[in-house]
């Protein structure tokens, strides 16, 4: 803890005063209370405690902190990611790095990539997402996150899905004009995706 808990308040007075037995015992109890108090702020710190928070104090603060990407159905690890991320996520909102950051939330193992890294139309950007567990309601969320966070200007031309099964990777294609959904079977020899 910090020095509050392991010291007592006795140690600190003039040796005059140690020596009296009724400044002892009021020494003895404020050291019993700054202790208790010492104990009660450290359970209110609540970014430290991310980790070790109920689920119910989670979805408290992600209320708290208006995280409009955030859904109750989340796992609680996801659930904590989020809380942590939020903040970097509203101040950089509107930037690749907010919409990657919460994106990354969500699904660790996800990427934003530019037009110019990729050839497409000048503010066209495309998302990948790894999603080993291939949840479909999930995956349908997304794209009302990204265009929450996403600069007004740029477009999300795509939504790419990899999903790892046996050696078989489906890629799951989300069109953004119109949600069309496209699926591609490619067969994946060792390439890491088992």
């Amino acid at each position: 803890m910090d020095k509050l808990t392991e010291c007592s308040f006795s140690d600190y007075l003039p040796q005059a005063l140690k020596n009296d037995t009724d400044i002892s015992a009021i020494g003895k109890a404020v050291s019993e209370q700054l202790h208790k108090l010492a104990i009660d702020n450290e359970r209110v710190v609540i970014y430290k405690n991310i980790d070790i928070l109920p689920e119910t104090v989670i979805d408290m603060l992600a209320y708290d902190l208006h995280i409009d990407w955030y859904d109750s159905s989340y796992s609680v690890d996801e659930k904590r990611r989020i809380v942590k991320n939020c903040i970097k996520v509203h101040k950089f909102c509107g930037t690749k790095y907010a919409v990657e950051t919460a994106l990354k939330s969500i699904y660790p193992e996800s990427e934003i990539v530019e037009w110019f890294e990729y050839g497409g139309k000048p503010f066209c950007f495309k998302a990948i997402i790894y999603d080993s567990a291939n949840d479909k309601a999930k995956q349908h969320k997304v794209i009302s996150k990204i265009k929450y966070y996403k600069n007004a200007r740029s477009v999300l031309e795509e939504v790419i899905y990899r999903v790892p099964i046996d050696g078989t990777a489906n890629l799951f294609s989300a069109v953004i004009a119109g949600y069309k959904r496209k699926i591609i079977d490619v067969e994946v020899k060792n390439y890491g995706l088992e």
